[in-house]
């Protein structure tokens, strides 16, 4: 994710760490942006639920639907965090910085989930409650283990 320099990065090229400032604050923006596009995914996730559910409701299979019902609200939320979690930001003069290792694995982190979201994507329509349940709560953890990350170095 490129962008052209403008005179603030022609400037700051002269002022020593703001490069690496720089570079990190970009490293931010993509995966803030990785973030969305997998808070998307797990939003169509929950449509392809809705779908079933509403299948479900025709047939007049009640018990499943509401079972599944929970699950799309899990993944409701599960999408706000995945959208709102916090990211690596830190000041320029900051004592306690994200360095670029940390911001890798962040990156990393949130790339496994979007793996694991798709994976579980093209299964939606044929999983269990329990196994979306249990989707959901892999996720959630992943999600937790990023955070610490993020609260090990503020």
């Amino acid at each position: 994710m490129e962008r052209k320099p403008n005179i603030l990065d022609r400037i700051g090229k002269h002022i020593p760490g703001y490069a690496g400032y720089a570079t990190r604050e970009i490293r931010r923006q993509c995966d803030k942006v990785l973030r969305e596009h997998v808070a998307h995914q797990v939003a169509n996730c929950e449509t392809i639920l809705q779908e079933r559910i509403n299948s479900l409701i025709k047939a007049r299979e009640h018990q499943p639907a509401i079972d599944l019902e929970g699950c799309r609200k899990r993944l409701n939320t599960l999408s706000g965090k995945i959208k709102y979690a916090p990211y690596g930001d830190s000041a320029f003069f900051s004592e306690c910085q994200i360095k670029e290792d940390e911001l890798g694995k962040l990156h990393q982190v949130d790339k496994d989930i979007l793996s694991c979201v798709e994976e579980n994507m093209k299964a939606m329509p044929t999983l269990t409650a329990t196994e979306i349940e249990s989707f959901i709560a892999r996720i959630l953890q992943t999600l937790d283990n990023r955070n610490q990350i993020l609260k090990e170095h503020k």
